[in-house]
């Protein structure tokens, strides 16, 4: 069965990924000419989704970003991220499998943290074989890579998923 605690550890793996994907700014209290029309957009629906009484206009807002810009991978793992929240699994292993299979093999991080997510959503619509042999997949890359953090993750959900 799924456990709603793994949301705090997904929650903290794909928190930890935006800000690895997030843009880089200079720091100051006037960044917004700084920023690309699509990236204004992207924090203009994450702030209706993440600090206002309208989620769903962010939500419905990113979905239209995702059409206009369906490369953006901040657009597809907010995406993915927000269906795991609201458990619909289904939908975030569509974003989940969007983003790896758009992800360079060499971008290990993004790609094997993204590959837990989805081992996540796959539990969740009670698919455990395809969640175990997902985490199999990205346990094995972790350890030549000796990824620690990841490796931890990919442990936990396998301890739980056998039992």
């Amino acid at each position: 069965m799924f456990k709603r605690h793994y949301f705090v550890p997904l929650g903290a793996l794909l928190g930890a990924l935006l800000l690895f994907l997030a843009p880089r700014t200079s720091g100051s209290q006037d960044d917004s000419g700084d920023l690309s029309p699509e990236e204004a957009k992207i924090r203009l629906a994450m702030m209706y989704v993440q600090g206002s009484d309208a989620p769903m206009k962010g939500i419905l807002m990113l979905r239209g970003l995702k059409d206009e810009y369906p490369r953006n991978e901040e657009i597809i793992l907010n995406l993915g991220q927000f269906s795991m929240q609201t458990q619909q699994f289904s939908k975030a292993a569509g974003y989940f499998e969007e983003f790896i299979e758009m992800t360079p093999p060499e971008d290990t991080v993004k790609r094997y943290s993204v590959m837990i997510a989805l081992s996540d959503a796959y539990a969740g619509m009670g698919e455990h074989g395809r969640a175990i042999d997902t985490l199999i997949a990205a346990g094995d890359v972790l350890k030549e890579l000796e990824d620690t953090v990841l490796i931890n993750a990919v442990r936990e959900r396998l301890t739980n998923y056998l039992k």
